[in-house]
């Protein structure tokens, strides 16, 4: 009896010694994971437990693939996997991979959460202080709060700007790399916030003569920002917090000669420049030489993400401006004004047909309307403009109606979530103040798709000088090995160390980016067909006498360029108008056929949008060709691209006139009738997506005012096709030279 007592107590006794590794694997799994949002718990406690537990979680590497899967995105992980090096296999991304990834997240969200909290606290003491552009406090909690490395032992040494230079490119890389969750993962730390103030506080540090800088740590904190702007924040910002914002980024989006609009000048359209007879010398001006070349040398940055050396080029600076600014200026909706006609019936009644047979191009009421109703993507509550007359005052909103489907300045998408039932919120979209009582996203969409273009024009665009010398992807463990070591933080979080990844997150020097070899297997920068379809959005007009008198600032100082001119704001160009742009547009791809041989088309002048100078096109809408002629007798023959059809990049990536693509374009008449009719062509550079538009009016082909006239649009596709953002610039002066331009931001209506 005493026997079979002992036997069962030692039977029922519970042992965690004795537990298969499978078991063991899902204890750690859900220690580390008790929640979805917020960082992983630390494991630590576990592996002390003892020697055998110790052995079986350190064994298995397969539990960091899938800590990081439940807490961050990773479906582009495998899917930007990309090339080896030169004459190197591909490795698959394993384990090991994850883990170093994780540690890397984890690290600099801990970072940003320290960061926030002492931010918060020095708020919390001076709520008074405001965050204008050029403000400094001398709370050294906030300086900590932006640009000091949190206290820890095992934290390495190194400078300021390179400690918020590392985060930024992190960040940066979660949002490319965003299904949902990290998204979800960055609100939970506050990443907006901190961000937003590093952007009010710090984004000025280096001026040169008051000058803002295009640098990897300002370009990445405005792509962030922009990234993980929502309309639930746009419309909570006060006016002020707008009104400074606007100031702190206005040179990025007003000044083309001195900050650049894409990766090369859109003065060549086939890169790199191989003709000997072909320019690319800049020319001494008053801000910068121009036309604006990158250097490599200066923007190349060879980060390691996922234990893997990856060479990047900073984004544009530009683009993220234009848009944080687009939509901001689009929270005010139009007035409808009684003094214009309420529909287009009651416009022709008012209105006689003159001379030539037609009415003057003026908008209705209804016109109003569209464009209020296609405004931050559509789908949005709007503030009526102050003193418009209309709604009960600034605050009052009107709700859109079914016509606001996508186009202006479209925010990035926002995952699908389900909340606690515990709560009261579950009826409601996402939304960062209720990030914490998540419990599930929805990342089946794969949401990070849309970015991938973005991503390669990263990892492609290094050098415009060398054929194929963008692209690298070293195993980091080539190097040495990273550490594994774990410990926790007085937040019970996995501290993973990768102090010693820091210093290979910054480009080595000696690298030289003309021995990076072309990518194998696809990478592309552009996906034929995107411009396909009606484009809604404005141009932002600067008065032309004030913003030529920046081009040719006279310089006070031999070798030093113009100050930024005291309190500089839209008030600096005198005014700072917006228009309406509608653009119904088609792509067409070259084919060369036995019967329809088409000759190579040069490159021509960006004046002409890349196509020849003499060239003329014959469009045959029914059947979906396109005939264009040039240099006498020569021809090429190009076929409309559908949308939705397969294989539509089949040859994009191959002989710089394969699948060579085209534009053509027009208004839609009731938009013709409202904002003007005009007719567009263009051409799509493959290097990097650059798109060159011309907009001819159809009446005349110029006119005395510029934005009516015959102007050139050149821009990329930001966020998967959803905004179509860069300048617009008059035809009239010499393309190597600055001229007038002005910003753009147009988005895709859905049809």
């Amino acid at each position: 009896m005493d026997l079979l007592c002992c036997h069962r107590r030692r039977r029922h006794r519970p042992h965690l010694t004795t537990l298969p590794n499978e078991l063991l694997n899902e204890i750690a799994f859900y220690v580390a994971c008790d929640t979805l949002v917020g960082l992983p718990v630390s494991l630590l406690p576990l592996l002390l437990t003892c020697k055998r537990v110790y052995d079986a979680l350190r064994e298995d590497q397969a539990i960091w693939r899938r800590i990081f899967q439940f807490k961050f995105s990773w479906s582009s992980v495998e899917r930007r996997e990309g090339a080896g090096s030169y004459g190197r296999k591909r490795r698959p991304i394993d384990n090991e991979d994850y883990r170093f990834q994780l540690q890397l997240n984890v690290r600099t969200l801990k970072d940003i959460r320290t960061r926030v909290g002492s931010l918060r606290s020095a708020l919390s003491s001076s709520p008074a202080r405001g965050l204008e552009n050029g403000s400094r406090s001398d709370d050294g909690n906030e300086e900590q709060a932006i640009a000091d490395p949190i206290s820890d032992p095992s934290h390495v040494e190194f400078d300021e700007s390179q400690s918020v230079e590392e985060i930024m490119w992190v960040l940066w890389v979660m949002c490319l790399q965003d299904d949902g969750c990290n998204r979800v993962q960055m609100d939970g730390v506050g990443v907006y916030e901190w961000v937003e103030f590093f952007v009010r506080r710090k984004l000025y540090d280096g001026a040169i003569e008051g000058w803002p800088r295009d640098n990897a740590v300002n370009s990445c904190a405005l792509h962030v920002l922009w990234y993980l702007t929502t309309k639930e924040r746009l419309f909570s910002e006060s006016d002020h917090d707008r009104e400074s914002l606007v100031r702190i980024i206005l040179p990025f989006v007003t000044i083309p000669f001195r900050y650049s609009s894409s990766f090369a000048p859109p003065n060549h359209f086939h890169l790199p420049p191989g003709n000997v007879h072909c320019r690319t010398t800049s020319i001494p001006a008053a801000h910068e030489p121009y036309p604006l070349y990158l250097s490599p040398d200066q923007r190349v940055w060879k980060h390691v993400f996922y234990n893997r050396r990856v060479p990047l080029t900073i984004p544009l600076i530009t683009d993220a401006a234009k848009l944080l600014y687009a939509a901001r200026r689009e929270l005010w909706r139009i007035p409808l004004m009684p003094e214009f006609a309420r529909t287009r019936t009651e416009y022709n009644l008012r209105t006689p047909v003159q001379g030539g047979g037609w009415r003057p191009a003026q908008p209705t009421q209804e016109d109003f309307e569209e464009l209020n109703e296609s405004l931050l993507g559509g789908g949005a509550l709007h503030r009526v403009a102050p003193g418009s007359g209309s709604g009960t005052g600034q605050n009052s909103c009107g709700r859109l109606g079914a016509k606001g489907r996508g186009g202006g300045t479209a925010l990035t998408s926002l995952p699908n979530v389900i909340y606690s039932p515990h709560i009261s919120i579950s009826d409601i979209g996402y939304s960062a103040r209720h990030v914490k009582h998540i419990i599930q996203v929805d990342e089946s969409g794969c949401a990070s798709r849309r970015w991938d273009k973005d991503w390669w024009r990263l990892r492609k665009c290094l050098n415009c000088f060398e054929d194929g010398s963008s692209f690298l992807f070293d195993d980091a463990d080539d190097d040495g090995e990273w550490s594994d070591d774990t410990c926790v933080d007085s937040h019970g979080d996995v501290d993973i160390d990768v102090d010693h990844a820091q210093e290979n997150l910054h480009s080595e020097g000696g690298m030289d980016v003309r021995e990076i070899p072309s990518p194998l297997g696809k990478a592309q920068v552009y996906t034929p067909g995107e411009m396909t379809g009606l484009w809604v959005g404005k141009i932002f007009i600067p008065s032309q006498p004030q913003f030529e008198s920046l081009i040719h600032a006279s310089l006070f100082q031999p070798g030093r360029s113009p100050r930024l001119p005291d309190n500089f704001s839209e008030n600096t160009f005198g005014f700072l108008a917006s228009l309406p742009v509608y653009m119904r547009l088609r792509e067409h791809r070259r084919i060369s056929t036995t019967t329809h041989r088409s000759a190579p088309v040069p490159g021509g002048s960006m004046l002409n949008a890349w196509l020849p100078d003499s060239m003329e096109y014959n469009e045959d809408k029914g059947n979906g060709k396109v005939e264009l002629s040039f240099s006498g007798a020569r021809r090429a023959f190009y076929e409309t691209l559908r949308r939705g059809a397969e294989n539509v990049d089949d040859g994009w990536e191959g002989d710089e006139h394969d699948g060579d693509i085209i534009i053509t374009g027009e208004t839609d008449p009731r938009h013709g009738e409202a904002w003007q009719h005009y007719r567009f062509y263009g051409r799509i550079r493959k290097w990097d997506g650059c798109v060159a538009i011309m907009r001819v009016p159809v009446e005349d082909t110029q006119t005395e005012s510029s934005q009516k006239g015959r102007i050139l649009f050149y821009g990329t596709l930001v966020g998967g096709g959803k905004n179509f953002v860069g300048n617009w610039r008059v035809t009239d002066a010499d393309e190597s030279s600055p001229a007038y331009e002005g910003a753009f931001s147009l988005g895709k209506h859905e049809e």
